[in-house]
């Protein structure tokens, strides 16, 4: 509490304004659909990559996928497939979030 009375004189002598946090929408989807990605690159294409490879997820790609993604996580909840890989609830959300993203964009 004191660093902040202490750093507030000190901006208000010197005559300085602290610059507020500028929110940016383009960063914000572009952070989500990194964190989508990384979702995709360490749950699904471990073994798209084996048994699907036509179906390997990009960075480039993914956006035109989001439609089969949701149906094929959300909807049917087919995928991931097996016992060994699922998602967490962060993982799924980020998927979500990414999906409902690109819905917005369409």
């Amino acid at each position: 509490m004191r660093y902040y009375i202490l750093s507030l004189f000190v901006l208000s002598v010197l005559d300085i304004e602290p610059k507020a946090y500028e929110y940016n929408p383009v960063d914000q989807e572009k952070i989500q659909k990194e964190k989508a990605f990384r979702v995709l690159q360490t749950k699904c294409n471990v073994c798209h990559a084996i048994k699907k490879r036509v179906d390997i997820f990009t960075f480039e790609n993914m956006d035109s996928l989001a439609y089969d993604i949701n149906k094929q996580v959300f909807i049917k909840k087919k995928m991931p497939k097996g016992k060994k890989i699922k998602l967490t609830t962060s993982e799924k959300n980020d998927l979500s979030l990414w999906i409902e993203q690109t819905k917005k964009k369409a």
